[in-house]
């Protein structure tokens, strides 16, 4: 079980200003934003530079984590330059086997999927990689 606070940093002690799963795709790309101190989910799938930069600017420069199903690749090297951005990279397979334990259907959804990924970050972050 996690005991730890889903909303703190481990590495600074300190408080994410907002928690980000990002599921993306060959076509389609979903994410959901989590502010500190909101039960509010946020969808936003604007573009990838644009939104970088909204969030930037929505949180003042604080630290932002986000969890990606993908080690490496053009969205890991897309975000690492963002000092801002604390990525949580994780094989896709992590993501696919946690979506048929609550989802045995197997349908795919990306704004689904993008729920999961940040339900993993708040849930599970004590077992990631950052």
């Amino acid at each position: 079980m996690n005991n730890s606070d889903p909303q703190m940093n481990p590495s600074t002690n300190e408080p994410f200003a907002a928690l980000v799963g990002l599921d993306w795709a060959d076509e389609k790309h979903a994410g959901v934003l989590l502010a500190a101190g909101s039960q509010i989910k946020e969808h936003t799938p604007e573009a990838l530079s644009d939104w970088v930069a909204q969030l930037h600017h929505r949180f003042a420069g604080g630290k932002i984590a986000v969890i990606l199903e993908q080690s490496r690749g053009s969205l890991l090297y897309a975000l690492l330059p963002h000092a801002h951005l604390v990525l949580y990279p994780i094989n896709p397979q992590m993501a696919a086997k946690f979506r048929k334990a609550f989802y045995p259907s197997g349908a795919k959804d990306d704004p689904l999927d993008a729920d999961l990924l940040l339900e993993i970050l708040c849930q599970h972050r004590d077992r990631l990689k950052a």
